[in-house]
């Protein structure tokens, strides 16, 4: 086995740990996020959910949820129009 020195570890841990904020979905929909947890946490327990590194996959795509959501918002108003 290889290990990193102590060098080593001090100058990588003072860089950023990437991420990406915009996969974020929790703003969009988050009653189906909560339930979604809720599922989680309970098949794998709370250590497994927040620090087992699970990846979870939906059905929700934000990217088509959207467009929905803006021509339900124009069905709405027009009808309050009325």
């Amino acid at each position: 086995m290889h290990f990193i020195d102590a060098k080593a570890v001090e100058s990588v841990s003072m860089l950023p740990v990437p991420c990406n904020p915009h996969k974020d979905i929790s703003q969009h929909a988050p009653y189906f996020v909560e339930l979604v947890r809720q599922y989680a946490e309970q098949k794998y327990g709370d250590d497994a959910l927040y620090n087992g590194g699970l990846t979870i996959y939906t059905t929700l795509d934000p990217k088509r949820r959207t467009p929905r959501k803006k021509r339900s918002r124009a069905i709405f108003m027009s009808s309050r129009k009325r």
